[in-house]
């Protein structure tokens, strides 16, 4: 199944991993650097078994991550795969800094645990080694190559994942050892120009020499890492507010029984994208968007009741909701309008707008 562009391959521990339509692209430069460099179809396809097998280095790293939030009962919607690593997608990170420290560092570890595992591999078997630590300008895989190229790999992995900059997770292990003494929101301002500051020697040391990878990675972790302040100031200032801040007390309520020509009656009187539907005993059962009354409108079917175009997708919130769970609760489930309750008495709605305001 294909959702945002991403394809569902297998589940792991309950986990659905994903594949990105651009991973593709890793088979074509693949294909490319074989043809440039004139490989023989073997060392191509060496070369491709290599990359995937990075890949299962990268989707347990990821799953380091997934299993140690699941101990914290943070739950990991998915593990996407795009050519330039991975992403396990927490629904949340956890406000204590030792949970989120062992969150981020379980990953790089499980990097550790691979390059352990290869290198007694490699002890085992006695591989000869000589041939790898040669200095050579090839670019062929050799097939001796390959579990020695798998244990740098995954060195690499464990080092560059531990630069402390945001989104690696050295920014967050950094976040996390300077929250146990300061608050959230400074730990990540202090995390964050230090990780800008290392995204500026980047581009500028890539600049210098050349390579200009560099720049592409430090412009990246600079743009990440501020995007990871906005978001931290964003959660810190919801944490103060409650849904009663931000809901609308002007709202209207249609019936179940209702025509739809009612409703289209209605739709062009006010400028509300979504109306509460009501039940005969005044609760609300769902709602009603203006799309489904235009569908209702070019199908020629304004007699039939609104409850044949309601939605069910709705819940009824406390007016004394934190903003920062009503945030979660509402694009997680993909609601499109929320009825508000204060001493059991309807008070208000909250919509996309609401949280724009």
């Amino acid at each position: 199944m294909i959702e945002g562009g991403a394809i569902r391959v297998i589940s792991l521990f309950g986990i659905p991993v994903k594949i990105h339509w651009t991973f593709g692209l890793l088979f074509l430069y693949v294909g490319y650097i074989g043809l440039r460099h004139e490989m023989p179809w073997q060392s191509t396809l060496l070369y491709g078994l290599f990359v995937i097998s990075l890949f299962v280095c990268v989707v347990l790293h990821e799953l380091g991550h997934a299993l140690m939030a699941r101990r914290f009962n943070v739950k990991t919607v998915d593990i996407i795969l795009s050519p330039i690593g991975g992403v396990a997608r927490l629904t949340h990170l956890p406000s204590n800094p030792r949970q989120e420290f062992l969150i981020a560092i379980a990953g790089p570890l499980v990097n550790v645990v691979i390059a352990i595992i290869v290198g007694l591999v490699i002890f085992g078997f006695q591989i000869d080694l000589s041939q790898f630590l040669e200095e050579r300008e090839k670019v062929t895989i050799l097939p001796g190559d390959f579990l020695p190229l798998l244990l740098v790999m995954n060195v690499v992995l464990f080092f560059f994942n531990l630069i402390p900059a945001f989104p690696m997770d050295g920014g967050r292990v950094l976040r996390a050892l300077l929250s146990m003494r300061w608050s959230r929101v400074r730990s990540t301002l202090i995390a964050v120009r230090i990780g800008q500051v290392l995204a500026v020697l980047f581009i500028l040391g890539g600049l210098w020499v050349e390579q200009y990878v560099l720049p592409f990675i430090g412009v990246f972790i600079f743009l990440s890492a501020a995007n990871e302040l906005k978001h931290v100031r964003m959660d810190d200032f919801l944490s103060y507010k409650t849904a009663e801040d931000i809901y609308r007390d002007q709202f209207t309520v249609l019936y179940e029984y209702d025509p739809m020509s009612y409703a289209w009656d209605r739709s062009k009187r006010t400028l509300e994208p979504y109306f509460l539907v009501s039940d005969v005993s005044g609760h609300i059962s769902g709602y009603l968007s203006v799309q489904s009354i235009q569908k209702a409108m070019q199908a020629l079917d304004m007699d039939s009741f609104i409850q044949q175009y309601k939605s069910t997708n709705i819940e009824s919130i406390d007016a004394e909701m934190p903003l920062k769970n009503l945030y979660q609760l509402f694009f997680a489930h993909n609601f499109r309008i929320l009825p508000v309750y204060k001493d059991g008495k309807l008070v208000g709605v909250i919509d996309q707008r609401s949280f724009m305001a």
